[in-house]
């Protein structure tokens, strides 16, 4: 079988297909390559598969397969899979999931991207005990830190964009939430 580094250069791939880096943009032989990565448990394909089918790229659009492919992602801790998979429970897509295991998983994704442990519920769920009282005023304070060089703040400021709105995280692209 294939080890990880091939699998990874395999999602790799996909995702330079997709994107059109280095080579002509071909999404069907990206969705191909991606899926495949994601049948090898490499978890960012995961998370990039659900993508696909949330927005019916190369594919249908099917949300229950964008959402089992997005919890597989988040299972096997791929922030952009957690925060789509968030974002879904947030806009009522996924039944019986509350704020609260929405607010779980940001959490877990915020940990991961800043590497360290933070007190992200602070900054992504506004509306739990001790947090800002909107999202706005949180976003101004971790801007203003993150522009002082602050990593952990430059990603809690990315998340905290990306839990207010109901967009998902583009996984093939630079964040366009403001």
């Amino acid at each position: 079988g294939e080890d990880v580094g091939d699998t990874d250069a395999v999602f790799q791939k996909g995702r330079a297909l997709l994107r059109g880096e280095g080579v002509t943009k071909d999404v069907d032989k990206a969705f191909a390559l991606i899926m495949e990565a994601a049948t090898h448990d490499h978890a960012d394909a995961m998370g990039a598969v659900g993508y696909f089918y949330d927005q019916g790229i190369s594919v249908a659009k099917d949300r229950a397969k964008a959402l089992e492919w997005f919890r597989k992602g988040a299972e096997k801790d791929n922030a952009d899979a957690m925060e789509n998979l968030a974002a879904l429970m947030r806009a009522g897509h996924v039944p019986k999931a509350g704020e609260k295991e929405a607010a779980t998983l940001m959490e877990k994704a915020a940990k991961l991207r800043a590497g360290a442990p933070a007190n992200p519920l602070a900054l992504i769920a506004p509306k739990l005990k001790g947090a800002p009282t909107n999202s706005s005023d949180a976003l101004t304070w971790y801007r203003a830190h993150a522009e002082k060089g602050n990593a952990s703040a430059s990603e809690a400021s990315y998340s905290l964009r990306m839990a207010s709105s109901a967009t998902l995280n583009p996984i093939f692209s630079e964040p366009t939430c403001t």
